[in-house]
């Protein structure tokens, strides 16, 4: 409660002493500051609100060294010097320091940066409002009703500041710094921003993000976030650091992208000029000061700060000469500043301003969409978005007060059943093309009535009629505005009504029931308890082995060439293995090994034969009638077809190819008729249905009876949305097929397909089953059992020849001793 009586105390001068301002700056991030305040100095005489201060002297310091000690000399040579007040530099950091240092020396002290509420001085002022600031922060996201979002910022110091916003908030906070180090750290903060949304599926509604960094940084966020596809109207950004949403953003002014700016208002409009003589000199020093300083990190709300610190020194200065305090009054301190009104009272957070919030409209143009008013220390929040046209909130209220859709559908497992709940009830529906048209109603802000169409036809035209069935019928007659189903383009409905681009590809497939498993037998069976790679490396293992007995018998003489060549050595392998006498004997010990090894290999490979004989001859092996639509056409023991009357069903019917035609005619002679009215019916009722592969894929998840026959898919289809003619419906195809080629390119449709086309439990249980069974009957015994074998038998001839080698040697030696060529070693 001492804080003007210290005033009085430091700043008791005389009328006619000068006002004396020190300026701690970084040359490299404070210049434009600078610049600011020298500008401003030279034309307060000239302003009706300082025309007091006619002496002020400004002592500029430049921050080489930012470590304490250094710091302290700076603001020390600032004592020494008479100086009364100190305009600190643009970093909180440093600026702590300052602080300290300055109630320590009883030097009044201004600042203007986001300051944390622990750090308190009784002799500095905060010309940003920051507790304020925090407070409208916390009200925007209760107005906005954010419930999740998540935080993006550069150091710990915004975190610190948020903290209490996010606990209340979110049990979890959910914050991204940025790796400034990182030359890539922007992007990597970008895609981990849509890695989180990915992951936690937000795009169900809308991506949210506060990014809380200096102005260059936040459009270098944004930059990145562009790349990634973000910048879009399912991503809603608010951005804290800009003067407004128009300059330096004008790559991000399309897809209806939402940003929120709630910036500290100015009180002149720079962009207008006015024939007030005061805005005239304002505008004259911020048009010079803005050709020096165009970069994005001078922001306008930088220069208006610096010129009101000046001013504050101005009326601290006059008001400290005429004013005399007694006890603990606390006279409060109020001027108009150029950031708007400026008050204390009695502490150094300022508690009056005006903060303006700022949208980027749906057509890019910037808005005005409300304002939060701080006046001695209460706070009001005024907004009108839903009254604002161009706003985002405007758009989406009167789109989905101007249109309630009427659309139609099929009920057609996945894509559209009845949703039962837990105690059995039916509540509405759900399917795959439920949660793709709520998604698409909730992006493109239009609301929907559902209707199962009454004939439970898909549509084509009635017979001797320009009448059309199903829900290309209802829509012809108005009774729907669009059809949302497992709905393929043809010519035909082509003609009658318009298509977006397909949400799901496809063509079209057989499908049929698993047929039964049956014993085969062939004339290479009894090659089967064996793999191929088995059979190839015992002939290679054979032939090597009698190589190398010839070799031996070469070598060795103990062996006999004449007996022991190529073609004998094989018989006697075969005998061996046959277990047979050849009429051969070894002699050398290398022989003998190699013997003995391949005895080993052959009997132990005979046994495993004998042992997997059995069981692989009686696998019961699945056997596919057909292979392909021309096998299918060409045989009359299965029956088969379609939907009638559905676009599968008119790809044969019209077809001219030969094939085709044998297939139509199949399904239209078929008795009793192979039509059916929807995929259920096809399913139990014909052996082979023709389907949309699609839709096929979902029926072999469901049920382990159903199989695909062959790879092969005619056509290239796909599931579309289904409109009436028409300007108004033009123009919202447009936005469907925009906003579907968006869902694909970012694998949202996939992820819709992947929640259900999963397999079920029965058909889990089928495979699992059908596995074990597989192991339990056995197969052909693979070279990765027999593998030790091989090794063995390698083995075996390498030493086997290591002992010819040495038989060999030992010989030769021996020979040529007795002969006299070698000279006996005397001892």
């Amino acid at each position: 409660m001492q804080h003007f009586l210290i005033f009085s105390a430091v700043l008791y001068i005389s009328q006619s002493d000068p006002l004396r301002i020190g300026v701690l700056y970084d040359n490299f991030d404070d210049s434009h500051i600078v610049d600011a305040i020298e500008g401003i100095v030279a034309s307060l005489p000239l302003l009706p609100s300082t025309s007091d201060c006619q002496d002020v002297q400004t002592s500029l310091v430049s921050i080489s060294d930012t470590d304490g000690f250094s710091l302290r000399q700076y603001v020390t040579s600032f004592k020494n010097a008479d100086i009364q007040v100190v305009i600190g530099p643009g970093s909180p950091e440093i600026g702590r320091i300052v602080n300290e240092l300055c109630e320590e020396l009883g030097l009044v002290y201004i600042y203007s940066y986001l300051k944390m509420s622990w750090w308190q001085n009784n002799i500095s002022f905060g010309l940003f409002p920051s507790d304020g600031y925090m407070k409208q922060m916390d009200v925007l996201l209760s107005d906005w009703q954010w419930r999740s979002f998540v935080v993006v910022v550069e150091d710990n110091r915004y975190v610190d500041h948020l903290l209490p916003i996010l606990n209340r908030r979110l049990s979890s906070p959910n914050v991204i710094r940025v790796g400034m180090a990182d030359p890539n750290g922007m992007m990597n903060a970008a895609r981990e921003l849509k890695s989180y949304c990915d992951n936690t599926m937000c795009w169900n509604g809308t991506n949210k993000a506060v990014v809380m960094m200096s102005s260059d940084n936040t459009v270098r966020f944004l930059e990145e976030s562009l790349k990634l596809g973000m910048i879009s109207r399912q991503n809603w950004f608010i951005v804290t650091a800009l003067d407004n949403v128009i300059d330096h953003l004008g790559a991000f002014h399309h897809n209806s992208f939402r940003l929120s700016l709630p910036a500290l208002e100015t009180q002149f409009d720079w962009s207008r000029s006015s024939t007030t003589p005061t805005h005239k000199i304002y505008e004259e020093l911020f048009g010079t000061w803005r050709k020096k300083h165009s970069d994005i990190r001078h922001t306008k709300l930088s220069y208006s700060l610096a010129v009101d610190s000046v001013i504050l020194a101005c009326h601290i200065h006059t008001r400290m000469n005429m004013t005399k305090f007694r006890g603990e009054d606390q006279p409060e301190i109020f001027i108009r500043g150029v950031s708007g009104p400026i008050r204390f009272m009695g502490t150094e957070q300022r508690t009056d301003a005006s903060i303006p919030i700022f949208e980027l409209g749906t057509h890019g143009e910037s808005l005005k969409i409300g304002t939060y008013s701080i006046e001695r220390g209460s706070s009001t929040l005024s907004a009108h978005t839903n009254d604002m046209p161009g706003s985002h909130a405007f758009e989406s209220l009167h789109e989905r007060q101007r249109k309630v859709l009427k659309v139609t559908t099929i009920a057609e497992r996945p894509y559209v059943m009845e949703k039962t709940l837990p105690d059995g009830t039916v509540e509405g529906y759900e399917g795959f093309c439920i949660d793709l048209l709520d998604k698409l109603s909730d992006i493109l802000g239009f609301e929907y009535e559902l209707s199962i169409v009454r004939d439970a036809k898909y549509g084509r035209p009635k017979e001797n009629s320009t009448e059309w069935d199903g829900m290309i019928g209802e829509i012809l007659s108005g009774n729907a505005d669009m059809a949302v189903a497992p709905i393929t383009v043809t010519a035909r409905r082509l003609e009658v009504v318009d298509f977006t681009d397909p949400f799901l590809q496809l063509g079209i497939s057989m499908l049929m029931r698993t047929p039964d498993n049956k014993a085969t037998a062939s004339i290479t069976s009894f090659m089967w308890p064996l793999s191929p790679r088995v059979w190839m490396f015992s002939a290679i293992g054979t032939f090597l082995t009698a190589f190398v007995i010839t070799l031996i018998a070469v070598l060795s003489p103990r062996e006999s060439p004449e007996q022991f060549n190529i073609k004998n050595s094989f018989w006697y392998l075969m005998c061996i293995l046959l277990r047979a006498g050849s009429g051969f004997n070894c002699q050398s010990s290398a022989s003998r090994i190699a013997s003995s090894v391949w005895w080993t290999f052959s009997l132990v490979l005979i046994a495993q034969y004998t042992a997997n004989f059995a069981a692989v001859l009686t696998v019961d092996r699945k056997s596919m009638p057909f292979n392909s639509f021309e096998e299918l056409g060409n045989q009359t023991e299965y029956s088969f077809g379609s939907i009638y009357g559905g676009s599968t069903m008119q790809f044969f019917q019209y077809s001219r190819l030969e094939t085709f035609k044998r297939i139509w005619e199949g399904m239209e002679n078929a008795t009793p008729s192979s039509f059916v009215e929807s995929n259920d019916q096809g399913v139990q009722r014909v052996y082979v249905f023709l389907m949309e592969s699609a839709s096929l894929e979902y029926e072999v998840t469901q049920n382990c009876n159903l199989t695909r026959v062959g790879n092969i898919v005619l056509g290239s289809n796909g599931y579309s949305i289904a409109l009436p003619k028409g300007p108004f419906c033009s123009r919202l195809r447009e936005k469907l097929t925009r906003q579907i080629l968006d869902f694909n390119e970012k694998g949202i449709m996939m992820m819709l397909k992947n929640n259900w086309w999963k397999s079920s439990e029965q058909t889990e249980e089928c495979a699992s089953g059908q596995k074990a069974k597989e192991e339990s009957n056995g197969g052909a015994l693979g070279f990765e059992n027999t593998l030790g074998l091989f090794v063995l038998l390698g083995a075996g001839l390498t030493v086997s020849m290591i002992v010819a080698l040495i038989e060999k040697g030992a010989f030769t030696f021996t020979v040529l001793r007795r002969e006299g060529r070698v000279t006996p070693v005397l001892r």
